[in-house]
């Protein structure tokens, strides 16, 4: 038995993908995201009151929301496969993940753009 201790992109590889322009981040979502996302989700992922989803996991309580975002990301890895998959992405600015404008009191270029990637807009 070795006792080589592997990295988990060696175990998962695609948690060795990482895009970046600037101080921007794309990386598939993991573990240690999930309280971040879920404190993100808190807050709300709809827009004037359309459902972003075609799953209604950020309805519920606070624990539900975060409970719901967790096991959809275990679920989409559990699922992958080469002919078949989903990866969800962790986006970052100044290493924050993106959170809804409405919270803040001053945006800065670089949040709004990530508003408008967190959102789906161009």
């Amino acid at each position: 038995m070795s006792t080589m201790r592997m990295d988990i992109p060696e175990v998962w590889p695609p948690f060795a993908l990482h895009l970046r322009s600037g101080d921007m981040e794309l990386s598939p979502a993991r573990e240690a995201d999930t309280p971040e996302l879920a404190e993100i989700a808190r807050g709300g992922v709809r827009r004037d009151g359309i459902e972003a989803f075609l799953d209604d996991w950020d309805s519920g309580s606070d624990e539900q929301v975060a409970r719901s975002l967790a096991q959809y990301h275990w679920s989409t890895r559990a699922t992958f496969t080469v002919d078949d998959w989903t990866m969800e992405f962790t986006v970052r600015a100044g290493g924050r993940a993106g959170c809804p404008r409405r919270e803040r009191t001053s945006v800065s270029a670089d949040e709004d753009r990530l508003d408008r990637i967190v959102a789906g807009a161009s």
